[in-house]
């Protein structure tokens, strides 16, 4: 709608820890409107910023109590600077929804998207000795949910894990809809639905980046989501192959654990959330 409205929900993140799943979860809900596209990055600066205000608010639906968005690089610290403060002078009673899994497979799920992308080709134990390789910062939530702290309440932010989610969908949406003050009965058979799933993550051959390049796929990338992922999946599988799992020896994984484990135990301080089933 031209006229628009701010948002008052922002998912902040964390990638790879269901951040577009829930987006359409939530959109489903008759009193909730997100952003049509996903990942606007306003408050990035780099991004968004300076397409103004005015565009900002014309993705959001005045008539909707609930509006919201959903950009994983808000929680991108140190590459992206001044998130917080953008956002807090401009929504400063927004509510924030920050998405947390097991840090080290949040970890192996963003290499392995970023090989399935081409553009990375080292095995991840090369990686992992590189001083500014861009996956463990990612994975250290409390890192990226601390500066945030000086400018909205805990009480104000939402930590959701994933494993949550997937074990218990309804349940989980039905807290979330409670804490954001909507109907939490809300049920939609599309809740079963899951998106960007890391074990089909595949990266095209040669010949299936041709094919992305040519004039009828590129019209498809227009299509809304569910559409355009279904066509690209029929197309490119014959042209894509699979990105396996990363392997790790024992002492390059208990390095990696060594890496989270004061970061997770601080968001467990912060949280009061057991973080359940994690490997730190």
């Amino acid at each position: 709608m031209a006229y628009g409205a701010l948002p008052n929900l922002i998912i902040i993140g964390a990638q790879k820890c269901g951040t577009t799943s829930l987006h359409h979860y939530l959109a489903l809900h008759p009193d909730v409107s997100m952003s049509k596209q996903k990942e606007l990055h306003y408050f990035t600066g780099q991004l968004g910023w300076s397409l103004g205000e005015d565009w900002y608010r014309s993705w959001f639906d005045p008539r909707k109590p609930i509006r919201g968005e959903s950009s994983p690089g808000y929680t991108n610290f140190p590459v992206f600077t001044g998130v917080p403060e953008r956002m807090h002078a401009l929504v400063p009673d927004g509510r924030l929804i920050f998405m947390v899994r097991d840090p080290v497979q949040r970890t192996f799920s963003h290499y392995r998207h970023m090989v399935a992308e081409r553009k990375e080709d080292r095995p991840l134990a090369e990686v992992l000795h590189d001083p500014g390789e861009p996956y463990t910062r990612r994975s250290q939530y409390h890192f990226q949910l601390e500066p945030y702290l000086a400018y909205y309440d805990l009480e104000r932010i939402l930590i959701v894990q994933q494993e949550t989610l997937l074990a218990d969908r309804a349940g989980t949406l039905a807290g979330i809809f409670e804490w954001l003050g909507v109907d939490a009965s809300f049920r939609s058979p599309r809740f079963l639905y899951r998106r960007h799933r890391t074990d089909r993550k595949r990266r095209r051959t040669e010949c299936g980046l041709r094919i992305a390049d040519s004039k009828p796929m590129r019209a498809v990338t227009a299509l809304p989501d569910p559409w355009r992922w279904m066509i690209e999946d029929v197309v490119y599988w014959p042209f894509s192959r699979a990105v396996p799992r990363p392997v790790l020896d024992s002492a390059t994984l208990e390095t990696l654990h060594d890496r989270f484990r004061d970061d997770t135990a601080r968001l467990r301080g912060l949280t009061g959330l057991p973080l359940d089933g994690w490997s730190v």
